[in-house]
């Protein structure tokens, strides 16, 4: 099973969190199952604190924007506005379409010295 964010009017912010079974349906919070095809995705992280972003450290992105390899990582933030869910729209500005991807990870609680939840 895996955790699977799925958006619920009665859940504290609108967003709960159930389980995903291997048969494609959603554990739910308040118990029950349905399709995951019927619940409309969340964000994993809903309402980030900070998210702080690493770029320009490969090649191909620096040689397209003509610019010297840095000697370290640059570091930059991004809003909490910028977290959609899976399959959610993309609003880009025509002038702006820059294609990027992100991992994300997130550290919390059950996270913040290296420690394993549980």
């Amino acid at each position: 099973m895996r955790r699977y964010s799925y958006r619920d009017a009665a859940a504290p912010g609108g967003v709960a969190t159930g389980q995903l079974l291997d048969d494609g349906s959603v554990l739910l919070a308040h118990g029950g199952t349905r399709p995951q095809a019927e619940l409309s995705p969340a964000p994993a992280t809903p309402r980030p604190g900070k998210i702080v972003c690493v770029g320009l450290n490969y090649r191909d992105h620096c040689d397209e924007q003509g610019i010297p390899y840095p000697d370290r990582p640059m570091l930059f933030a991004k809003f909490a506005n910028a977290v959609i869910a899976d399959g959610e729209p993309k609003e880009v500005r025509e002038d702006q379409a820059v294609i990027d991807a992100y991992l994300g990870g997130a550290s919390g609680a059950n996270g913040n010295r290296g420690e394993a939840p549980g």
